[in-house]
């Protein structure tokens, strides 16, 4: 009989230095850790975090599973974990995180009264060792509520603050792209569309690290992993058109907001790149493609100020709009 609550899914590439800090944060009593599946999806490490992986399993072999893979990207460690998922809720963890220890038990008591398809939470970001409070949807409360009846604040929902249901996300049958980055924008966009119910618990259990050398959010990693976002927006786009057209209310709102902001963070990656002027022309063919093929995203992707004021100049005076995204990477980023 399977009893476990919960399966966190551990993304894990080259993080020796962090992953025993990573699980060590989700060991708690004897009793909640065996409500709990860790799985640890090794993707073609290089350095010992395999090695350590294993230790780890070895010490807890009722609750840590190791996945070992070859390199396939952030999305190929969702989907390995999630085709052998056991939990009632699956939730992710990157491999440089860790969860609110303290929190988990109580966490785990919520998850076993919940029978809602998504659970929200605050997280706690940390930057410099300075902690800050996200709660991006306080409106929400901790009864089952139908999301299309909600009263969602306009504010995204990101991977740090869910968990969904493992058999909801599982029978949407939606593989996540693999050899590509960003693309937990993907994985929150198919929770939504998988997800007619949702929750709150109300204390933060995600910890999550900004400012790590190398971060896909950082300027340089942007940069570095540019030609990924199109790949991802266009994977959201199309499965926003091919979503339930019954999708309304709050549930809409919802996925109207992913697909501005995708496309904000699109069009944004072409303007921040060095030597911009060499993919203007990319990003006139991509904007052309999204108006012939996804119309109705193209307009709900207006919504964004920085795309909508690309569009009004035809993608002209392009230095004068790159300082522009610039300074409002810069802003968010303070």
């Amino acid at each position: 009989m399977n009893n476990k609550l919960l399966t966190i899914s551990i993304a894990s590439y080259n993080i020796e230095r962090f992953i025993r800090d990573t699980v060590g944060s989700l060991i708690v009593n004897n009793d909640d850790l065996k409500k709990m599946e860790i799985i640890i999806v090794d993707d073609g490490s290089k350095d010992n975090t395999n090695k350590i992986a294993h230790e780890l399993s070895s010490r807890f072999p009722e609750s840590i599973i190791v996945i070992d893979k070859e390199n396939g990207g952030y999305g190929s460690t969702i989907n390995a974990s999630l085709s052998i998922a056991k939990g009632k809720y699956y939730k992710l963890l990157d491999g440089d995180d860790w969860f609110k220890t303290d929190e988990l038990p109580s966490f785990l008591k919520f998850l076993d009264k919940t029978e809602a398809d998504l659970v929200v939470t605050p997280y706690i970001e940390i930057r410099d060792k300075e902690e800050k409070l996200i709660d991006n949807h306080p409106e929400i409360s901790s009864d089952d509520n139908a999301i299309i009846d909600l009263h969602i604040d306009k504010k995204p929902f990101l991977m740090h603050e869910i968990a969904i249901k493992t058999e909801t996300l599982r029978n949407l049958n939606k593989p996540i792209a693999e050899h590509c980055f960003y693309t937990d924008s993907e994985y929150v966009f198919y929770c939504i569309i998988a997800a007619k119910s949702i929750s709150r618990y109300e204390s933060p259990i995600y910890r999550y690290r900004l400012g790590v050398e190398g971060q896909s959010v950082s300027l340089e990693g942007i940069r570095k992993h540019q030609k990924d976002l199109p790949i991802v927006a266009r994977r959201i786009m199309s499965a926003y058109v091919g979503a339930d057209p019954e999708n309304s209310g709050a549930k809409k709102d919802i996925l109207n907001l992913c697909i501005t902001n995708i496309t904000y963070h699109t069009y944004r990656s072409f303007l921040l790149i060095q030597d911009p002027e060499d993919y203007r022309n990319d990003l006139i063919k991509l904007d052309k493609d999204i108006y012939e093929k996804y119309p109705i995203v193209y307009q709900i992707g207006s919504k964004s100020k920085l795309v909508r004021l690309v569009r009004k100049l035809h993608f002209r005076p392009y230095r004068i709009l790159c300082s522009i995204a610039l300074n409002m990477f810069k802003k968010e980023n303070l």
